[in-house]
């Protein structure tokens, strides 16, 4: 396994001396997503990097399970986590808040939901990795097992359960401002917050980073930086 690092380093490194050469980027990129995040915000980011630099190819791998960067050739790895793998060089792109929500039928139909406790006797649309939910109040964190009878490792799939009526959802403020502004979700416990959840590229090596994707880390932490609102 380490010879077969040393090789691909050095291969990686021969093609970015090449393409210094290039004032044009180009090349192919291979970025594993999570599905939620390469289905929504991420599409959008490569489409700008792309119209700029219309010689670079995007090749998604797009799963929920952190992919093996070496086994499958994956120059970036785009990961929600608290600490991103030792092993691995990170650099941190954003931080993303997060809403409880559910459909006012739902709420309609449902106990009233005062505190983070009452949760638990809640029908709740769980995301397969993260069954504990977090809230924060004057500072003190408290922490909820929820549990319901819907899961899923893709979050479209839990939007699609809360829009109709199936319980209460977490979800990232990208995907949950537009629904919460038109109505089909209300926000639940909306004196509670919620940790923000950072966002890490990670990659191999920095020694052999080619220059493609180097300039594609850049650009997607000045792309976010800008519109931070969104997801906030």
């Amino acid at each position: 396994m380490a010879h077969c690092e040393r090789i691909l380093n050095e291969v990686a490194g021969l093609e970015a001396l090449a393409s210094s050469h290039n004032e044009q980027l180009m090349g192919e990129i291979r970025l594993a997503s999570p599905i939620g995040l390469a289905q929504n915000m991420l599409f959008d980011a490569v489409q700008s990097f792309c119209k700029i630099h219309p010689n670079v190819t995007i090749e998604f791998v797009v799963s929920d399970s952190h992919a093996q960067l070496v086994d499958e050739r994956i120059d970036i790895a785009l990961r929600f986590t608290e600490q991103p793998d030792e092993a691995l060089i990170a650099r941190r792109l954003m931080s993303i808040s997060s809403v409880i929500c559910a459909s006012p039928e739902y709420l309609s139909s449902a106990d009233p939901i005062a505190q983070p406790s009452q949760l638990t006797k809640h029908n709740c649309l769980i995301h397969l990795a993260h069954d504990k939910w977090r809230f924060i109040e004057d500072q003190t964190l408290t922490t909820v097992n929820v549990c319901g009878n819907f899961k899923a490792n893709d979050v479209g799939v839990l939007v699609k359960a809360a829009l109709h009526h199936k319980g209460i959802v977490n979800l990232p403020c990208d995907l949950a401002n537009e629904l919460l502004a038109s109505k089909q979700l209300i926000q639940v416990l909306p004196r509670y917050g919620l940790p923000k959840i950072p966002l890490w590229a990670v990659y191999l090596s920095r020694s052999y980073q080619r220059p493609v994707v180097r300039a594609f880390i850049d650009f997607l932490c000045e792309h976010w930086q800008r519109d931070i609102d969104v997801f906030q």
